[in-house]
């Protein structure tokens, strides 16, 4: 969103090959350097697909360069972009509101987000239940909730049977479970502190 984007308004469609264009009414975009492919500009708002290669990242920077009607070219400030795996791709079907979407996932295993939250007092537990097993933690005073997280993340992992890896998030104290096996595998997972 800004203004002064583009000087006209133009939707990216997707070529034979499924890839959408990365200049569109001669506005590009970048992320970390590399074009993303566009699906709308127009002078108020842009619409635009993170570039696969930097969804490892925590986060990416991003500017928009413009070619004006003038033969001008403009370009924005770099603007910081936090980037969250777990957050999926979402694209809405032709049709009047409220319209049927559809989400897209970067990983074709089920994930699951915890987040940890709270404030810190020695002797008390954080538990993570992952479907019928629970993982306790028992909370130091000079802890974190980063080392709180990075407690349970440990013990997660060193169950060789637990049906999920997990890791933290590139962005605030979560933690973020994956499944093992992909596919629609149903993770039931819940944070309680005590």
């Amino acid at each position: 969103m800004g203004h002064f984007l583009s000087e006209g308004t133009a939707t990216g469609f997707p070529n034979a090959q499924g890839f959408y264009p990365t200049k569109l009414a001669g506005v590009q975009v970048y992320f970390d350097g590399l074009l993303a492919p566009l699906l709308f500009v127009s002078p108020l708002q842009i619409n635009a697909q993170l570039p696969f290669e930097v969804a490892d990242a925590n986060g990416v920077t991003a500017f928009v360069r413009t070619e004006r009607a003038s033969g001008e070219t403009t370009s924005t400030v770099n603007v910081s972009i936090p980037v969250v795996a777990s957050s999926p791709g979402i694209f809405a079907e032709d049709g009047t509101d409220p319209r049927r979407v559809k989400a897209f996932h970067t990983s074709n295993s089920a994930i699951g987000v915890v987040s940890i939250d709270g404030s810190i007092q020695g002797g008390d537990v954080a538990t993570l239940g992952i479907e019928d097993r629970t993982y306790s933690y028992k909370v130091q005073g000079t802890d974190s909730l980063a080392t709180i997280r990075d407690g349970l993340i440990a013990l997660i992992n060193s169950n060789g049977n637990e049906k999920v890896t997990a890791e933290p998030a590139g962005q605030f104290t979560r933690i973020v479970m994956t499944a093992k096996i992909p596919g629609r595998t149903a993770m039931d997972s819940s944070f309680r502190a005590a």
